[in-house]
């Protein structure tokens, strides 16, 4: 192996057949000057993005196998010298951070935030109980009964405690369909019951340094959604007060790094929904507005000032598929 300052930086990205990745890769190709592993449990024939890294690997599941997942990568990590390494699936975001030293040992930076709020917000049982007691005003309200409930104004909307993709997320209509679906033990480890919130889904893009302390906020308003809750047509827009709210989130949890706050508006103001400890699916949006979401992913992890890029509010950004030809 090349001496490390004679090399470009290696820097592998997991799961590179999701959304989220394929943005990281985009911008790590657009920066130039890397080399890029990428790694899915897909084959390259069936990973689109695989055209655009520098090496490929069949991964095993970040979800079905942590333990075989994490000698994997930390085996990568240890053959190609990986400088940087950015992740998007939340158990693995959750299984790094707390194997974080065995990276760090290797000379490896992990691109995702720093463990004390990576441990919170991967648990929604105990976010929204930290919302409650920390922001009170923005938090929605929680049932944390079945007593309580019986007595609630229903709809209500239930959720899984660890959960991705809006995954087991649903309103409950009643009372009786309540009880078909959660026991009184859920409701204070594997389940969040909340009030049902109407409003705008406003999603924003957060990067903040522990080593300098600058904050950027970059919100959307979510026009269109597909069914995992991601998405696919939005619109950037500027409010001084929702970007407070998240400065002063990111504040009290000491982010390191990019997460994704998200909110819904309504008439009494912006209501947190969850808080996701690494990058969002559409980050590709704040990317295209001129956000330097993964340099500056890169800067932190480097101990550096964040960058300056001028950020293009009140535009309109939509995905949609493109097909591919692979070897």
């Amino acid at each position: 192996m090349a001496d490390r300052q004679d090399r470009k930086p290696v820097v592998l990205v997991t799961a590179i057949g999701t959304a989220t990745a394929t943005t990281i890769v985009g911008e790590l190709r657009r920066l130039g000057g890397f080399h890029i592993i990428g790694t899915d449990i897909f084959p390259s024939w069936e990973v689109a993005t695989s055209r655009d890294v520098d090496e490929f690997h069949v991964a095993p599941s970040s979800v079905d196998d942590e333990g075989a997942f994490l000698e994997f990568v930390l085996n990568i990590c240890q053959q190609s010298g990986v400088d940087y390494y950015f992740a998007v699936i939340d158990e693995e975001v959750a299984n790094l951070s707390l194997n974080r030293e065995r990276f760090e040992s290797l000379g490896v930076r992990l691109c995702i935030p720093n463990a004390s709020a990576v441990e919170l917000c991967h648990n929604k049982v105990r976010f929204a109980s930290w919302c409650e007691e920390h922001f009170p005003g923005a938090c929605i309200n929680g049932i944390r009964s079945l007593a309580d409930a019986r007595e609630a104004h229903f709809p209500l909307f239930l959720k899984p405690a660890i959960g991705r993709a809006s995954i087991g997320c649903r309103a409950i209509e009643s009372y009786q369909e309540l009880l078909g679906c959660v026991a009184e033990a859920d409701l204070l480890e594997d389940a969040v019951l909340q009030e049902f919130v109407a409003g705008d889904v406003v999603t924003v893009d957060v990067t903040r340094s522990s080593e300098t302390g600058e904050c950027k906020a970059i919100p959307r308003l979510e026009l269109l959604r597909n069914g995992n809750g991601c998405g696919i047509a939005v619109e950037l827009f500027y409010d001084q007060d929702l970007v407070d709210l998240c400065h002063r989130i990111a504040d009290a949890l000491q982010i390191d790094g990019v997460v994704n706050m998200e909110f819904f508006r309504t008439s009494e103001g912006y209501k947190i929904i969850e808080l996701n400890p690494r990058f969002s699916a559409g980050a590709v949006f704040s990317c295209m507005a001129g956000a330097d979401l993964v340099l500056d992913a890169l800067r932190i992890a480097d101990r550096r000032p964040l960058s300056h890029g001028e950020v293009r509010y009140h535009t309109h950004f939509a995905k949609r598929y493109e097909a591919y030809e692979l070897e």
